[in-house]
């Protein structure tokens, strides 16, 4: 097997990674509500539950079964824990988008036994997966039945990002049925 030594490219990722990183730390904080772009104009509701330096510095985030016409709330808005439906890892670039505004901030309902991938950040982030940017919109959008659900290469990779099998919606759309 080769040796691999540090290279200038490989100096250049990391020290890239960690602007990222920082530029995202001082845009976003634990409890931050973000709005996630739809394909219909609409926005649903995202919470920011903690970064992540195990796992190439993402961000775990609860999304909310909560559309919004334009992303901003009502000052008498208090975030209801019970509509959560997925909590994922999202890579740092995500907040970095124009489309994801924060839009305020709250103490967060999100239970920690629905934390993603805990026995896995255990264990230096080993086996824990991320989403991207591109990824986490296919998947709000397949939630709002405006994409199919079966969309990805596995169709049931969906599935697996619902806190249950409970919180998956009744009226999806599928391409392979």
């Amino acid at each position: 097997m080769p040796h691999y030594e540090r290279n200038a490219s490989s100096e250049w990722v990391a020290k890239w990674w960690r602007s990222k990183y920082k530029q995202t730390k001082m845009m976003v904080k634990k409890g931050d509500l973000l709005v996630v772009p739809l394909l219909n104009g609409k926005f649903v509701l995202g919470q920011i539950i903690r970064f992540e330096k195990r796992t190439l510095h993402s961000i775990s985030f609860g999304l909310f079964d909560v559309v919004l016409d334009e992303p901003k709330l009502s000052a008498n808005f208090i975030l209801d824990g019970s509509l959560c439906f997925s909590t994922i890892l999202v890579l740092s670039d995500c907040m970095l988008r124009k489309g994801w505004a924060v839009i305020g901030n709250q103490k967060l309902k999100i239970p920690k036994k629905n934390y993603p991938y805990e026995k896995e950040l255990k264990k230096r982030g080993v086996g824990a997966s991320h989403l991207d940017y591109g990824a986490c919109e296919q998947f709000v959008n397949a939630f709002y039945a405006l994409i199919p659900w079966d969309c990805c290469y596995r169709p049931d990779l969906l599935d697996e990002l619902l806190l249950s099998p409970e919180k998956k919606p009744q009226n999806l759309i599928y391409k392979n049925k």
